[in-house]
């Protein structure tokens, strides 16, 4: 991990010009969007905890954020025809994606900050310190799993010639999977046994019982180990990737 090498990357990736107006986005129209989701299961139900199902939607949009930086990225550098040199470099590949997840996960912990203190501040909630650190705990171990799954997501979605389908799918199930909105705990039986894999859910349940004074230990090492899973599977995928693009002098063949 090299930070002026990062620093550089992260400069040559964004538009600093448009820092001020991100930070404004980061505040605002996340939480317009929750108040929608929160009326709309409210008109549904009849009733929701405020704060229990914006956590779940904050930290999902939290994740989403990395997933959607990083690709956006690799897929810049991959049509300007820089993603055959970086692999060409001495410099692995999977350490320069590191590189670039530097900063995507300094913005996701700000848009988690912000975004929780709002939240708190809006529904007057009380917590105690042991409930903040068990909150954070759980919120890192979900931002540690958002940040596996996107590099698991980079080598996969390189190849494809339209690599959004491959973001905007594996978004759509996360949402549905991970029970941002609504609790895995209502699905039939088959699709809450499937969520109970899916990186980010187990996550979401350990912040939401956090908050109520109900944490458990056990759902934050249950993310912990996908975390660690899907990292592993990226370690395989990016040498696999780099192995095939030295030889064959670029990147698989779209398809």
């Amino acid at each position: 991990m090299n930070i002026e090498r990062a620093l550089l990357t992260f400069k040559a990736t964004n538009n600093l010009d448009g820092l001020k107006v991100k930070i404004l986005q980061m505040v605002f129209y996340p939480i317009l969007e929750y108040y929608l989701y929160t009326m709309i299961i409210t008109t549904i139900t009849g009733s929701v905890n405020l704060i229990v199902m914006m956590t779940g939607l904050i930290l999902n949009k939290m994740n989403t954020t990395i997933r959607i930086n990083l690709s956006n990225s690799v897929r810049f550098s991959k049509q300007l025809k820089v993603t055959e040199l970086e692999m060409a470099s001495p410099t692995s590949f999977l350490l320069l994606c590191i590189d670039k997840m530097i900063f995507f996960s300094i913005e996701a912990l700000l848009f988690l900050c912000i975004n929780m203190s709002i939240l708190i501040f809006l529904t007057n909630t009380a917590l105690s310190i042991h409930n903040l650190i068990n909150l954070f705990i759980s919120s890192m171990v979900t931002l540690l799993s958002g940040i596996s799954l996107s590099f698991l997501l980079v080598p996969i979605a390189l190849p494809l010639k339209n690599a959004n389908l491959l973001l905007n799918l594996t978004t759509s199930l996360i949402f549905i999977f991970s029970g941002c909105i609504v609790s895995t705990d209502k699905y039939p039986s088959i699709l809450r046994l499937i969520s109970t894999y899916f990186p980010t859910r187990n996550g979401i349940v350990a912040a939401r019982a956090s908050i109520s004074g109900e944490f458990d230990n056990s759902m934050v090492f249950s993310e912990l180990k996908i975390a660690i899973v899907c990292l592993l599977l990226s370690i395989v995928l990016y040498r696999f990737m780099e192995k095939t693009a030295k030889k064959n002098g670029g990147i698989m063949s779209d398809f």
